[in-house]
Formats: structure tokens, C-alpha cells, sequence
């Protein structure tokens, strides 16, 4: 008699039927399909999506720190940036050109 009056207080509370609240009382503990469901509608990822996620993570933040490594230990600065079409200037002049712009840049001493 105590039971009928909780369940049917409980029922009119959450708007939901007696029957199904008792069918579910009744009903066998499914923890690990329960704990699956997310509380929205959002699905929740499985154990390889997670650690897929957790590699590639890893993998950046190595990779920011091996760069950062690298450009602090062989810093490179470019002396300048120099476009030359092959087709209409010979070998020749295209060195002797790069050369002298190294000489103003100062990177190599003048001859």
C-alpha cells in the first residue's frame, strides 16, 4: 500500500505512467549502457576515439616544441628574398647579381 502511493506521487511528479515507472524499478541494472548515454544528444565516443584524440593532441604539442626547439637552436635568417626567371638571364649574371646583394646586405665581405 506504501509502494502504490510513492509510485503514484512519483508518477504525477515527473509526469511519466505508473506502469512505466514500475517497469522500470522492476527492470534488470544496465550500468555500462547507462553510463553511456550522455544526459543530451550529443553521442558519447568510444575508447579509440578518445585515444586517437589524445595521440593526435600529443603529437601537436611535440611537434610545437620540436619546432620551437629547432628555430632557438639553428635560427636561420634569410638575407633576402630574390625571384629570378631562368629563361631570361644567364647563369652567369644571376650569380653575379646575388652576390653583390649579399655584399650591400653585409652578410659577405666586399671584394
Amino acid at each position: 500500500m506504501y509502494y502504490r502511493e510513492i509510485l503514484t506521487r512519483l508518477a504525477t511528479e515527473t509526469n511519466l505512467a505508473t506502469e512505466i515507472l514500475d517497469r522500470k524499478r522492476r527492470a534488470k541494472p544496465r550500468m555500462l549502457v547507462d553510463f553511456s548515454r550522455s544526459p543530451g544528444k550529443e553521442r558519447v565516443p568510444g575508447g579509440s576515439d578518445t585515444r586517437a584524440r589524445l595521440m593526435a593532441r600529443e603529437q601537436q604539442r611535440e611537434g610545437r616544441y620540436l619546432r620551437k626547439l629547432y628555430e632557438t637552436r639553428f635560427h636561420r635568417k634569410n638575407p633576402f628574398r630574390v625571384v629570378y626567371d631562368c629563361s631570361a638571364f644567364p647563369l652567369a649574371q644571376i650569380a653575379r647579381q646575388i652576390v653583390h646583394a649579399l655584399e650591400l646586405k653585409g652578410r659577405i665581405p666586399k671584394r
